[in-house]
């Protein structure tokens, strides 16, 4: 930001920002964030990470909506209502017999209960 001082100098402002004070709802965010990391790459090893994931991911939605931006709040709420509902239903995150995971991977299903993973691997065909 600049002020004019005389008619013919231009001079910056000085301004009196601090820099941010780690306080401890900042603190608490970030480990929220570093443990929404962690189970979101152990969900697939238990159901109890699924649920804790979605609990991180709503106490990130909170912060969101506390420091205004809103749209992100929005987004982890939904993400978080999802998760937990796939926790309620009991589902994994990834489970190799259904549809949408063979057709993620591009496998044709009768190839993949014939064969062995040791033949997918190696065999040519």
């Amino acid at each position: 930001m600049w002020t004019l001082a005389t008619v013919n100098r231009i001079v910056p402002a000085v301004s009196a920002v601090s820099e941010p004070q780690l306080d401890v709802l900042m603190l608490t965010e970030f480990l929220t964030a570093i443990l929404t990391l962690l189970f979101w790459l152990h969900q697939k090893q238990s159901r109890s990470c699924v649920l804790a994931f979605g609990i991180c991911l709503m106490a990130m939605a909170v912060y969101a909506f506390i420091q205004g931006a809103w749209p992100i709040g929005m987004v982890t709420c939904v993400w978080s209502a999802v998760t937990v509902r796939r926790w309620l239903k009991g589902k994994d995150a990834f489970d190799p017999k259904s549809t949408a995971s063979r057709l993620a991977m591009a496998i044709p299903p009768d190839r993949w209960e014939s064969q062995s993973r040791f033949e997918r691997m190696y065999n040519s065909n």
